[in-house]
C-alpha cells in the first residue's frame, strides 16, 4: 500500500525531492500479517473444538 501511494505521488509530482510520502517498516507488515494469522487461527480453533463434541445426529436433530 505504500508503494502505491508513493507511486501515485511521484507521478502527480507532489513531492519534488523524492522522500516518500509513505512508509510502513517491515517488521511493522510481518507483525500485522502474523496478528491476523493468529486472531483467524484463535477464531476457527473453538468453534470446531465445540463441533468436535458434538455429534452428527444430534446435530442434524437440532438444526
Amino acid at each position: 500500500m505504500s508503494a502505491v501511494i508513493n507511486f501515485l505521488a511521484g507521478n502527480a509530482q507532489v513531492l519534488m525531492d523524492g522522500a516518500d510520502i509513505s512508509y510502513i517498516p517491515l517488521w511493522l507488515m510481518l507483525a500485522s500479517i502474523g496478528f491476523a494469522m493468529l486472531v483467524g487461527i484463535i477464531a476457527g480453533y473453538f468453534p470446531a473444538k465445540r463441533a468436535m463434541k458434538l455429534s452428527p445426529l444430534e446435530a442434524i436433530r437440532n438444526n
